[in-house]
């Protein structure tokens, strides 16, 4: 498995995109509406481990992920695939005994900015945040400091617990998490 070396920020400067552009970054997709059906079985859950099968908009990924350490840049692991069919792949999960957890959707505009990856993720009620993803902590915090962004700040925890924090759902309970009927679902 690899690690996954981001950090989240809640807050950030208005002017980030400007920076990212002024820097030198490129935008590698536009506002694209992200949906994902969340994965796991019991023994999967005592791992603190779930598998991700996610529509892109321009490719679908199967990922599996694991938390190992909390607090960290480096606390989850994935391992993770591109598959051509969100349908047959979300049957042939639930086939071989994986259940289905619930629906989610939020929106990632994504950048680059010296080979690190800038997300602007979206999500309903709790607003948008930025994700900084790269192959390592020193790229991470390096691109960080670049964008104005206190790296004492950011944020290492999943999204569900971001949701928990920020408005005080549980994410993971609600059977779909849609921009649609979000109100219905708290």
């Amino acid at each position: 498995m690899t690690t996954e070396y981001e950090i989240k920020f809640l807050q950030y400067p208005d002017n980030v995109i400007q920076t990212i552009q002024e820097l030198g970054g490129t935008q590698i997709f536009p506002k694209t509406l992200f949906k994902r059906v969340m994965f796991d079985t019991e023994e999967m859950k005592t791992k603190r481990a779930w598998l991700r099968l996610r529509d892109e908009g321009k490719k679908i990924t199967c990922t599996y992920k694991q938390v190992v350490a909390d607090g960290t840049i480096e606390g989850v692991k994935e391992i993770e695939v591109v598959v051509d069919n969100f349908d047959e792949q979300k049957e042939l999960l639930e086939q071989v005994g994986l259940r289905s957890r619930n629906y989610q959707e939020n929106y990632r505009e994504e950048w680059e900015l010296n080979g690190v990856k800038i997300d602007m993720d979206t999500w309903p009620i709790v607003g948008t945040y930025i994700e900084v993803e790269g192959n390592s902590e020193e790229e991470v915090r390096k691109v960080c400091s670049m964008l104005d962004l206190p790296y004492e700040d950011g944020i290492f925890d999943t999204t569900d617990v971001i949701y928990k924090q920020t408005t005080g759902v549980d994410m993971l309970t609600l059977d779909t998490l849609a921009f649609d009927n979000v109100f219905q679902n708290l």
